[in-house]
C-alpha cells in the first residue's frame, strides 16, 4: 500500500517544522532519483479482492499491468513507462493501479477469468469485476495516456479510419463492433478492414476474432511486419494453426523485427501446452516425458529435449522422485542454464543441495547457483551457493558467500537466520 513517505523516513515525528523542512530539503538532494521514480504509477500492494472493493468505495476503474518476468516488453514498460512523471499523474489520479505476474499467485487466476494469452496485456475492471478494457502489447506514455484517457471518454470511430494503429489498441463498442462484423458478412475483405476488425473483436474478446484475423492473413501481402507478426502473437493457439507454421518456418525473420525471446517463448508456450493435451497424470514420469518430447518433436523438434526435460523436472519435484530431478534437471539446464531466469536456476540448485548427493551433480547446481547469483545477486541465491559450498567442502567460499547473503539479506528485510545457522558453522 502507498505510505507516508515522510514517516517513513521518521522525519513526521519531528516537532520542530522548520527542522523538519531542513531535513526535508536535504533529503530531496540527496534522494533525487527516488523521487524522481515515485512520480511514477503508484501501484497498490494488495490482494485483487481488496481492489475490487477499493474501486467499489472510490468509484474508480482498477488497472492492471498483466506481466511475466521473462517478457522484456513487460520489462521495459515497468523500468521506462510506469516510472514517468505524466504518466503517474494521470493514472494515480483516475485509476487504482495494480501489477500481476501471470505465473504464480492470483496471476494464475486472472489468466482464466480474463482469457490472458500473450505479455504485456493491460486490463481496465470495474469494481464488480467487469472486464471495462483489454489490450495487449507494449504502450508507449502517451499511448498509455491515451489509453487510460479512452476508458473513461468515448472515442470518435470515424476519426480512427485513417489513424496509424501501430501497437495501440483502444476500447470499442459493442455497437461500433457489430457495424465491422455486418461489413464483414457482406464480404469486405480489405486488408486494413480486416486488422482493424481483429483488433476491435480482440479487445472485446469476440469469440470469432481469431476468425478475423485468419481471414487478414490470406490477404494480406505482406505478413514480415511487427505489427502483423505481433498480431500473430496474439491469435496463435495451436502449432497446427496457420500462425504457428508462418512464425516457426519464419522464425530468424520474425526475430529480426520483434523481440526473439518474446517469439519463441510463445512458440515454445504453444506447443507445451498442445503437448499436455491428454497427458494421464497417473502414467510414470518417464512415460509422459516421453509423449511430450514425442508430440514436441514433431512440432518443434529443435525444442522437444528441452521443453520435456523440463516438465520432467517438474512432475519428478511434485512427486518428490529425486533421482528423476536430478536427471531432468541436468538435462534442461545443460541446453539452458546460460538464459534460464535466475529465481529458477536458484530454486533447483537449491534442490540439489537438499536432494542431491552425487558430487558432480552437486559441481553443476553450484554453477546454475552461481549463474543466479551472475543475473540478479539477492540474499537468497548467494545463500544457495554458500551451502552448496559446504556441501562439497569448500568452507573458506562458503564463508565468503554466506557474509554477502547476510548483508544483502539485512539491507533488504529478509530473514537471514538459515544462512547465520551455516555461517556458525564455518566459524
Amino acid at each position: 500500500m502507498k505510505k507516508n513517505f515522510w514517516k517513513l523516513l521518521g522525519i513526521g515525528r519531528i516537532q520542530d517544522t522548520k527542522f523538519a523542512m531542513i531535513m526535508k530539503k536535504l533529503l530531496l538532494a540527496f534522494l533525487f532519483p527516488v523521487m524522481s521514480f515515485a512520480q511514477g504509477i503508484n501501484f497498490e500492494d494488495a490482494t485483487f479482492p481488496q481492489l475490487l472493493a477499493k474501486a467499489k468505495t472510490e468509484n474508480k476503474i482498477i488497472f492492471i499491468h498483466a506481466y511475466t518476468l521473462w517478457n522484456s516488453s513487460s520489462k521495459y514498460m515497468k523500468d521506462k513507462v510506469f516510472p514517468d512523471a505524466n504518466v503517474g499523474a494521470y493514472f494515480n489520479s483516475n485509476f487504482i493501479n495494480a501489477r500481476f505476474n501471470m505465473e504464480e499467485g492470483e496471476g494464475i487466476m486472472l489468466v482464466k477469468d480474463y482469457n490472458i494469452t500473450d505479455y504485456p496485456t493491460i486490463l481496465f475492471i470495474d469494481g464488480n469485476g467487469k472486464l471495462v478494457l483489454k489490450t495487449l502489447g507494449f504502450q508507449s506514455q502517451g499511448e498509455l495516456i491515451a489509453l487510460g484517457k479512452s476508458v473513461a471518454k468515448p472515442i470518435d470511430f470515424s476519426a480512427l479510419d485513417n489513424m496509424d494503429l501501430g501497437s495501440f489498441s483502444f476500447v470499442y463498442t459493442e455497437e461500433e463492433l457489430s457495424k465491422r462484423i455486418e461489413e464483414f458478412d457482406s464480404g469486405n475483405r480489405d486488408p486494413k478492414f480486416l486488422y482493424k476488425l481483429t483488433e476491435y473483436a480482440l479487445n472485446r474478446n469476440h469469440k470469432n476474432a481469431k476468425m478475423y484475423a485468419r481471414a487478414f492473413y490470406k490477404v494480406e501481402k505482406n505478413l514480415l511486419t511487427y505489427d502483423n507478426a505481433t498480431l500473430m502473437l496474439q491469435t496463435m493457439d495451436s502449432p497446427e494453426s496457420e500462425e504457428f507454421t508462418f512464425l516457426q518456418r519464419n522464425e530468424a525473420e520474425v526475430s529480426k523485427i520483434h523481440n526473439h525471446i518474446d517469439v519463441t517463448n510463445k512458440l515454445d508456450k504453444v506447443v507445451s501446452e498442445f503437448a499436455l493435451i491428454g497427458i494421464d497424470e497417473n502414467e510414470s514420469i518417464t512415460n509422459r516425458v516421453n509423449k511430450i518430447e514425442s508430440t514436441i518433436a514433431k512440432y518443434r523438434p529443435n525444442k522437444a529435449i528441452e521443453l520435456s526435460s523440463f516438465y520432467g523436472l517438474a512432475y519428478a519435484e511434485q512427486e518428490k522422485d529425486f533421482k528423476l530431478y536430478e536427471k531432468y534437471a541436468l538435462i534442461y539446464f545443460e541446453i539452458t542454464y546460460k538464459n534460464s531466469r535466475h529465481n529458477l536456476l536458484n530454486k533447483v540448485a537449491w534442490g540439489f543441495y537438499e536432494n542431491i548427493t552425487n558430487e558432480a551433480s552437486l559441481e553443476k547446481a553450484l554453477k546454475w547457483a552461481l549463474q543466479s547469483v551472475d543475473v540478479s545477486s539477492n540474499s537468497y541465491n548467494n545463500d544457495t551457493v554458500a551451502h552448496l559450498y559446504y556441501k562439497l567442502g569448500d568452507t573458506n567460499n562458503a564463508r565468503i558467500y554466506a557474509e554477502i547473503a547476510i548483508k544483502l539479506g539485512k539491507e533488504n528485510g529478509a530473514d537471514t537466520s538459515i544462512t547465520e545457522a551455516l555461517l556458525a558453522k564455518l566459524n
